[in-house]
């Protein structure tokens, strides 16, 4: 066990309280944008009737790899974006009929074991690389494998609140992943959580105070681990590894998690059950305020979606505030937007280390080398969001991540 430094700041609002019962569901849907590369090879078609757990697609670079069900029913559209690569399959629940396949508990002893356990029951794309955010390859070993269990941002679930409920699945999802690496199972957890030690070797705790820059991944990559170019890492949240344990005890697909959404209307945050790729219209039942968006992640994202995205554990319906006097006097008169203005609210809206201006202007333009210098290879979309809400550019930061991180992936 050991303490991170303490950042002072701002500390992260985090959801705790009770957990409302689950909402009536309609639909969920596997985006493809989730994951980035991906070429589906579909296993069923529109019209047929699915199972929870149940293989829907997998991909076609690396086929061991299955995407499955997050519930039963029945697949209603299949949608493909630009070069036919996967925009969006959507599954009609079956609700108080819906199916499940036969199971047991499942034990797991080699590293075999669990590769293939993962890999063919749905869980595997947890599991996302540094660098380049992407699913790893089956065959792919990580230096280290990075437990994602801090807040968040803001109007994330928390897991103070949630983990002492789920004490033994998590535990057991840790043991499975320390089969997956000869480094350890690093789990970052806010400071104050109290568990139960696991006596495996390999799981080591890493503690850090609540504040925008250590709710971020890439911070405790960066603290705990440092470059990632020749010494790749995995990180997974921690509601995945709860899956990973249920799915040991039941053998049974868990495709609910605990979501928090906030609400317009009142502006305090809950937290509901919820399944994968949840209809976002089901979460937000009853009327909406006039010209309200739905957001997937944070409100700060901005970003407006149909369906909660794969790696988000909160969602939002916000009303989009006016045009104001200061947005206008920061775009030019055909709107295009203006340069960087430096201020405070960026020190903090990247990763310790990474000087905020240098580097969003890098990735503005598209200086692959500069971006990589400063240290961007081990970021993914997600970094970026507080820096594309704070800076006065009204810059896309994640789009423009992903451009150069694929180039650097291309260029190796």
């Amino acid at each position: 066990m050991f303490l991170t430094p303490f950042i002072k700041g701002r500390p992260v609002r985090a959801v705790g309280g009770a957990v409302e019962p689950p909402v009536r569901l309609h639909s969920v849907a596997l985006l493809g944008a989730d994951y980035p590369g991906l070429r589906a090879d579909l296993r069923v078609k529109e019209g047929d009737a699915v199972v929870a757990g149940q293989v829907l697609f997998t991909d076609r670079k690396h086929p061991d790899i299955a995407f499955v069900a997050p519930a039963s029913g029945r697949v209603a559209s299949v949608t493909f974006a630009a070069g036919r690569r996967l925009s969006a399959l959507i599954v009609e629940l079956d609700g108080d009929k819906a199916e499940k396949a036969a199971s047991a508990p499942i034990r797991v002893g080699t590293a075999g074991d669990a590769r293939a356990l993962l890999l063919s029951r749905g869980l595997w794309p947890a599991f996302r690389s540094r660098p380049f955010g992407r699913i790893p390859p089956p065959d792919a070993r990580a230096d280290a494998i990075f437990v994602h269990a801090m807040a968040g941002f803001d109007g994330a679930p928390d897991p103070a609140a949630l983990l002492p409920g789920v004490a033994e699945e998590f535990a057991a999802g840790l043991r499975l992943l320390t089969l997956l690496t000869e480094g350890a199972v690093l789990t970052c957890f806010p400071e104050g959580l109290e568990l139960p030690e696991i006596e495996t070797p390999g799981i080591r705790r890493a503690f850090f105070a609540p504040h925008p820059m250590t709710s971020m991944t890439s911070h405790h990559v960066a603290q705990l681990h440092g470059q990632v170019r020749d010494r790749p890492v995995w990180t997974i949240g921690w509601q995945d590894v709860v899956a990973i344990g249920q799915l040991l005890r039941t053998g049974q697909f868990p495709g609910e998690r605990i979501v928090a959404i906030t609400d317009a209307h009142s502006g305090r945050p809950v937290l509901k059950r919820a399944l994968l790729g949840v209809s976002l219209h089901d979460l937000f039942v009853g009327s909406s305020p006039p010209a309200a968006n739905l957001i997937s992640g944070p409100a700060i994202s901005g970003n407006e979606a149909l369906w909660l995205s794969r790696y988000d554990t909160s969602a939002a319906r916000i009303v989009p505030p006016q045009t104001s006097n200061l947005w206008k006097a920061l775009t030019s008169s055909s709107g295009a937007l203006r340069p960087i203005l430096p201020h405070a609210g960026l020190d903090t809206a990247l990763p310790v280390g990474i000087p905020a201006v240098p580097f969003l202007r890098a990735l503005t333009v598209g200086d692959a080398e500069s971006v990589e210098k400063l240290g961007g290879r081990a970021l993914v979309e997600e970094d970026m969001l507080r820096a594309s809400h704070r800076c006065t550019s009204g810059t896309d930061y994640a789009a423009k991540l992903r451009t150069v991180l694929d180039r650097m992936e291309a260029e190796g």
